[in-house]
């Protein structure tokens, strides 16, 4: 069900939805408002964007930070906690990084991540820059 629903003018739910294969699609866990500026970005870029990573529940954002050797947190933008909904994207897109980050943080992206083919933006209430690295550690940029 979730491939045939279209969110925005350019995503479909299965692009944004959990990669464990067991959740069901549901729009309520996003933070629109981070979904309207990602299709924003789509549009000012004027390329498509493949989402790698938007919301996980907590057992498969659990195994991705394990087999990374990362620390969990319920923090991360990927989910929907009591705290927030989900507003992080990993993506790709065939521009520069000096294209996409201005862009980014002028449609109100806080939060981002580079490095390892993947872009990460976030809309989580701070700002923060970081790379990320081969062994699957970051390091902050600012």
């Amino acid at each position: 069900m979730s491939d045939v629903i279209r969110v925005l003018d350019s995503f479909y739910g299965h692009e944004l939805n959990c990669r464990c294969g067991t959740c069901a699609f549901d729009l309520f866990r996003f933070d629109l408002a981070a979904l309207v500026a990602l299709q924003k970005l789509r549009n000012l870029l004027n390329a498509p964007i493949k989402i790698i990573r938007a919301y996980s529940c907590l057992p498969h954002h659990t195994k991705i930070y394990t087999n990374m050797r990362q620390p969990v947190t319920n923090k991360s933008a990927h989910l929907c906690t009591s705290d927030h909904k989900c507003c992080g994207f990993d993506i790709s897109v065939d521009r520069t990084l000096s294209e996409i980050i201005p862009k980014a943080i002028s449609l109100g992206f806080t939060g981002i991540g580079f490095g390892q083919g993947k872009l990460h933006i976030d809309t989580l209430p701070r700002f923060s820059m970081w790379k990320y690295k081969t062994d699957g550690s970051t390091s902050c940029v600012i």
